[in-house]
């Protein structure tokens, strides 16, 4: 299936929400006098985005004169919801522009993208937002960090795939962080225990549970929050607290050989002081939505 499909259908199916408003029994024509502003793709994809939706049973579709009418479903309604939330989520925007940045390179001659016309492009839609600068921007640092992409200058221009973002490309449908699960079967993984704040290291042979990630993952969720509390509106207290802990996990994160018991210790450390500092506060949401996108469950604040 075309790589960006299932982009665009679910900013179809947001905005025939929006149109519905939930409504199961309200059909809407999909007239074309009026583009609706849901559109990024030609009249003549249309019909491919209808066929998603409908295969997915998130829509009825009815013949209506030369085209079609819809209906949302049950089904439909609730993945909308589910879109709405994930739009907001800043690291799956970033995994979504790394993907996406990816999938682009892949189908230039050179391999190379222009990341100004790429953030400006149809490709840059997540859902039904477009995404930042600063997005894109995390997501070609997230890229390089990897090893999939060489990115010279300041600020990037250009991103050029290496050999192993061309392997990561190569694969259908493009996914880096599965990529790059598979390519590194022995990485150092972390795995949590419940909600608890306990931490062991361990390769595939040895994690049986809970959740495991490679410790380049948990660095990018680390610095995702550290990012997130640093432009938050929080007492400096607070923030001075969240920071100081973070960056100490991050260092051992990205130490040349982690050293299981300090990686502990800093995790511990690091989720009480988000316990303690932001809690139930709207920050405190948004690190808990950071978290939920990586798989990781962090102990209740109440």
């Amino acid at each position: 299936m075309d790589h960006m499909v299932s982009d665009d259908s679910s900013r179809l199916l947001l905005w025939l929400h929006g149109q519905t408003r939930g409504n199961v029994d309200m059909i809407i024509d999909l007239g074309w006098d009026d583009p609706p502003d849901w559109q990024c793709a030609p009249e003549s994809r249309t019909d491919i985005l209808v066929g998603d939706l409908a295969a997915r049973r998130l829509v009825t579709v009815h013949p209506y004169g030369g085209g079609a009418a819809l209906q949302i479903t049950p089904d439909g309604v609730r993945a909308a919801h589910q879109a709405a939330t994930d739009r907001n989520k800043p690291a799956l925007r970033i995994h979504f522009a790394a993907d996406a940045l990816v999938s682009a390179a892949m189908e230039s001659e050179d391999s190379q993208v222009d990341v100004q016309s790429f953030t400006n492009s149809p490709r840059a839609w997540f859902h039904d937002r477009q995404l930042t600068p600063a997005d894109v921007a995390r997501a070609v640092e997230h890229l390089e960090e990897l090893g999939l992409i060489k990115a010279p200058g300041t600020p990037v221009v250009t991103i050029a795939l290496t050999y192993r973002g061309i392997e990561c490309g190569s694969r259908e449908p493009i996914c880096v962080r599965s990529a790059m699960r598979e390519q590194n079967p022995q990485q150092p993984h972390i795995t949590f225990h419940g909600s608890t704040y306990g931490v062991q290291i361990g390769n595939h042979n040895t994690q049986n549970n809970a959740y495991g990630y490679p410790t380049a993952e948990l660095a990018a969720f680390t610095r995702e929050v550290l990012e997130t509390v640093r432009s938050a509106d929080l007492p400096d207290a607070a923030r001075n607290h969240v920071l100081s802990a973070g960056e100490q996990l991050r260092d051992q994160l990205e130490a040349e050989r982690p050293e299981p018991g300090l990686i502990r210790r800093s995790w511990e450390s690091f989720v009480l002081s988000i316990m303690q500092n932001l809690g139930q506060s709207a920050v405190g949401g948004t690190v808990r939505a950071i978290a939920a996108s990586h798989g990781i469950e962090l102990p209740s604040s109440e």
